[in-house]
């Protein structure tokens, strides 16, 4: 009888299914490269004459590294629904990354497409 209360209460302790587990892995890897990657693009170019992209970089990395925080706290506190965790993966390994090249290519000296 002592079990169940124990369960019932809610430790904030979830089991999440393992493809679940490699999916967002793989997602926080992938946010974690374009991180890096904007990083050291804002590393190199702040410093010198182009610094507005370098002040784009830091900004798309520090964007980058406050949603995969939130990405990692939800899977680790375990209380929240598998679409939770799975959002803030999404938003780091896809939209970031998406905003971040929108950003680039906004710049005055960047390659147009169209136009």
């Amino acid at each position: 009888m002592d079990d169940t209360n124990e369960q019932s209460t809610g430790s904030g302790s979830r089991d999440y299914p393992v493809w679940f587990v490699l999916l967002l892995v793989l997602l926080w890897l992938g946010g974690f490269g374009v991180m890096l990657l904007f990083g050291f693009f804002a590393f190199i170019t702040l410093p010198g004459q182009f610094w507005p992209h370098g002040l784009w970089n830091l900004l798309v990395t520090v964007a980058e590294g406050w949603v995969l925080f939130h990405a990692v706290r939800h899977y680790f506190r375990g209380n929240r629904p598998l679409s939770v965790p799975l959002l803030w993966a999404a938003v780091a390994a896809i939209a970031v990354p998406l905003v971040a090249s929108g950003g680039c290519a906004l710049m005055a000296d960047s390659i147009r497409i169209a136009g």
